[in-house]
């Protein structure tokens, strides 16, 4: 072998080497974008679906109140269709009344106060605890200048 057939060859592998190597960087490359493209559709569905409350009355006569969650299931399946995923229904109320709290669109919320058994669908809201021993409660300062005659003692 001559120089100038080790050197052809030598190129060749250098070239090869480095297409393979751009071939690798560049499928790493487009596989991030897409990650990333999937991370933003995920959290845009995130912020889409709020939790709603469906409110379906009394418990159905003659029906246990340990299948109303299978009910609660078949009717989301019908308003979600293929979209429908179990852990979108966060809880079932089997005792006091018949109703669940499932993750919807707007527009699925919509669809379901179409169907017959529903009453109403509103929006779940987090509600924050009242109490009578906060100063706030009551509207009085805790900056307050207190008198010596308060104390901590508890006349009964």
């Amino acid at each position: 072998m001559n120089y100038r057939e080790y050197f052809q060859l030598l190129a060749s592998m250098i070239s090869l080497r480095l297409s393979l190597f751009f071939t690798l960087i560049f499928s790493l490359i487009s596989n991030q974008t897409s990650s990333t493209k999937d991370r933003k559709a995920n959290i845009h569905a995130f912020f889409r679906y709020n939790t709603y409350i469906v409110y379906m009355g009394d418990h159905p006569k003659g029906m246990d109140s340990t299948s109303l969650p299978s009910l609660h299931m078949t009717m989301a399946q019908k308003v979600l269709g293929s979209d429908f995923e179990p852990k979108a229904i966060l809880h079932s109320y089997k005792k006091s009344f018949n109703g669940f709290v499932i993750k919807l669109t707007q527009e699925d919320a919509v669809r379901m106060t179409k169907m017959d058994s529903v009453v109403s669908v509103f929006p779940n809201k987090k509600n924050h605890p009242h109490t009578t021993r906060s100063w706030d409660f009551i509207g009085v300062s805790q900056q307050i200048l207190r008198t010596s005659l308060e104390s901590d003692i508890i006349v009964e």
